[in-house]
């Protein structure tokens, strides 16, 4: 039933471009929602309109393609991701983030909104939807990945856009990495957003603790993202992948699923709580 889902998935999404698909960002923004203080967790529903982040979290992907349409101003796209070469451990501003358009500018960006009491209130909750979504993609090991892939027509070694252009075939399916990383892993595990926030709250925390889990800077949580896609997502042989693949990673995007959202949860609490 699991690989029937799967495959349903790859062949209805084949060449989805956006992180963690609908599912991850609900998880994340669920995990952190769980959590906040009542102060906080007040605020964020009067910025939300009293609806559950979940239900906003992938909006930006929505105006991301929108904007590219022509049908909604701005430019966006660009802070969803930052291409550190796969060969490299460590983010650089000046290489990584030309002209602040990278992910780790965007969610400076819009906390400086968000805590910025004196902003209206659309554009805090717009803030708000933005940095829900955008500490997703952080934690999402395609989204900081910069691999190379040759060219078809010109021969040429080109950015590979995250794995976008890494032609894989997975349990059958023609598809690319960067989709089997938004929705085909995550979809081998618990069926529903609540299952899933759950068994990482229950099973996946044994043993730590939230400040543990929490630790570091947006820097310091790209890079370790970055060495997730580098060390695990790139190892894909021959590029013809079946469960083992996703059996082989599953542990992966638990960690990454659960630290996004402790740590937008964080990121929440440091912006609203009163000064």
């Amino acid at each position: 039933m699991r690989t029937a889902r799967l495959i349903l998935l790859l062949v209805l999404f084949p060449l989805q471009a956006f992180a963690w698909g609908a599912k991850g960002h609900a998880i994340v923004a669920e995990l952190a929602e769980r959590g906040l203080s009542p102060n906080v967790a007040a605020q964020v529903r009067q910025l939300n309109f009293g609806a559950p982040l979940r239900d906003v979290a992938s909006l930006p992907d929505e105006w991301r393609a929108e904007e590219t349409k022509g049908n909604r101003p701005g430019n966006t796209g660009s802070l969803h991701f930052a291409n550190t070469p796969n060969e490299l451990l460590t983010f650089d501003r000046a290489r990584d983030c030309k002209d602040d358009q990278c992910i780790i500018a965007g969610i400076e960006k819009y906390v400086a909104v968000l805590k910025d009491r004196t902003q209206p209130n659309d554009k805090r909750r717009e803030a708000l939807i933005f940095v829900v979504h955008l500490i997703g993609d952080l934690h999402q090991p395609m989204h900081t990945a910069g691999g190379m892939v040759k060219d078809d027509t010109t021969g040429q070694m080109v950015p590979d856009l995250g794995g976008n252009r890494v032609k894989v075939r997975f349990l059958g399916i023609e598809t690319n990495l960067h989709s089997i990383w938004d929705s085909g892993i995550i979809d081998w595990g618990p069926a529903t957003v609540d299952d899933y926030v759950t068994q990482l709250l229950t099973y996946e925390m044994r043993g730590r603790s939230v400040e543990e889990l929490q630790r570091g800077t947006v820097q310091d949580w790209f890079e370790e993202s970055h060495y997730a896609a580098a060390r695990y997502a790139y190892d894909i042989g021959n590029g013809v992948l079946g469960s083992e693949y996703a059996k082989k990673n599953i542990g992966v995007v638990y960690e990454r699923l659960l630290r996004g959202g402790l740590r937008l949860r964080k990121v929440l609490e440091d912006a609203l709580s009163t000064p």
